[in-house]
This record gives C-alpha cells, sequence and structure tokens, in this order.
C-alpha cells in the first residue's frame, strides 16, 4: 500500500473567465461537480499501520504524536481527477467528506502563497463543505485583489493569475 504523505497535489484549469495580461494565464478553483476518485480512501488498519509506523509507540505515550483521529483528518486522502476547461487537476482530498458531498461543494474563497526564492505559489481553493484543494503553480501567481478572495457570492472569482514564461 502507498501511504500518503504527501500535500494535496494538483494544477488548476485554463479559464476564460477574465483576460489575462500578456505572459500570464488565469486559472480557476476546479469545478467538483463531475470529480472522480481516482484510488481506494486508505482502510482503518492501513491507517493505523501508517500512524504507528511514523509514531513509533513509545513517542505515542510520551505525547510526542498527535493523537489518531487528528493524524486522520491530516492523512486520510485520496487521489481525485478533475476536468475544467479541458485541463486535468489531480487533488487530494479528504476520505472522511463523503463522495456526494466533495462533488457539490461550491468554491467560497482562494488565497495564494509564493516562495519568491524558487518562484513557486500554492493556491488553496476553498469549497462548503468543508472541501479543500491545494494547487501548486512552477512560477509567481496572485489573485485580484493580491489578497484571499471570499467568492462565495460569485464563485468564478475564485481564480488566480500565473506567470506562464512565455
Amino acid at each position: 500500500m502507498k501511504q500518503i504523505y504527501a500535500a494535496a497535489l494538483a494544477c488548476l484549469a485554463l479559464a476564460a473567465a477574465a483576460p489575462a495580461e500578456a505572459g500570464e494565464t488565469r486559472f480557476t478553483c476546479p469545478d467538483l461537480t463531475k470529480g472522480v476518485k481516482l484510488g481506494d480512501c486508505p482502510s482503518e488498519q492501513e491507517m493505523k499501520d501508517s500512524y504507528n509506523a511514523s509514531c513509533p509507540e513509545a513517542l505515542q505515550k510520551s505525547g510526542a504524536c498527535p493523537e489518531f483521529g487528528s493524524y486522520m483528518v491530516l492523512k486520510s486522502k485520496a487521489l481525485w481527477s478533475v476536468f475544467s476547461s479541458g485541463q486535468e487537476f489531480l487533488p487530494y482530498i479528504s476520505c472522511l467528506i463523503s463522495e456526494e458531498k466533495i462533488r457539490a461543494s461550491k468554491p467560497i474563497g482562494v488565497r495564494v502563497k509564493c516562495d519568491t526564492a524558487t518562484e513557486r505559489c500554492k493556491a488553496l481553493c476553498e469549497y462548503d463543505n468543508d472541501v479543500y484543494v491545494e494547487l501548486r503553480f512552477a512560477g509567481m501567481c496572485h489573485t485580484d485583489t493580491g489578497e484571499a478572495i471570499d467568492c462565495k457570492t460569485d464563485p468564478a472569482a475564485c481564480a488566480v493569475t500565473c506567470e506562464t514564461g512565455e
């Protein structure tokens, strides 16, 4: 069994919601309605084995490890595939939320964090139903306002613009 330790990885789909400047591409948070779960969620036994392997019993007893329930929240994820504007996204999404709730989730916010030294950015798309999708980019990105965007009333506004290097 492959253990899931990586943060959610994904790409964003190209969107024509608004024109971008030359050398920049506008991406929107993916539409999850047609999302497909690509792999199985880890079983409880697999999660226990993973927890025990990453946090030996001695550390568990000393309180140096997170509680198993907290570990489950962080690590129980499955790879999903979602498409938008013909481009595929591959986020890891929590297995503690039903597939139906995930597919029904609408974007409600987006924020960007960039590392200027490596010129890599992460966009965190927040959806209702406690669904989060982290998207990673090579290149510098920003929201329209340069800050986190609340897009509960306009899901199309959950977008980031990234340098394309063209």
